[in-house]
């Protein structure tokens, strides 16, 4: 017998296209990885894929920037039901240094869409940065079922 690829948790690099892509966002910011977690070997199409990372010399005008960003406290029902979708389901709501929803949902937090696909209330997909600008953290989630 043999295998194809493996199944498993991994831990996701600096050089990891996500957090290139997430690091351009955020020209005028180091960016350093705290802690990561993906999916690998998922032959269901599946992705799990999340880093949170500490933004060194982050400031609101970087944030401002980001294209459909909203305050935690001020989501619309999309972005809404996207953060939900992430917080119940990435690595099975069992990463603890993940915020979770009470946190997010405050003025505290930004969150910009990178994309959403929902079939009518279900969201089949959402790919998001979280950042909370007081604490200088990001979190970058990508979750598809």
């Amino acid at each position: 017998m043999w295998q194809i690829s493996q199944f498993g948790v991994v831990k996701v690099s600096a050089s990891d296209a996500d957090v290139i892509e997430i690091e351009n966002y955020f020209p005028s910011s180091q960016l350093q990885l705290v802690d990561s977690y993906a999916v690998t070997g998922n032959w269901s199409g599946d992705i799990e894929r999340s880093f949170s990372a500490r933004l060194i010399g982050l400031n609101q005008s970087d944030i401002n920037l980001l294209p459909g960003v909203e305050r935690g406290d001020q989501l619309s029902t999309e972005n809404a039901a996207a953060v939900r979708f992430i917080v119940s389901n990435l690595g099975s709501g069992e990463l603890h240094w993940l915020p979770g929803l009470m946190q997010i949902s405050t003025e505290d937090f930004y969150i910009a869409p990178l994309s959403v696909v929902a079939d009518g209330e279900f969201i089949d997909s959402a790919r998001l940065i979280l950042i909370n600008p007081a604490n200088q953290m990001l979190y970058y989630v990508w979750l598809k079922f």
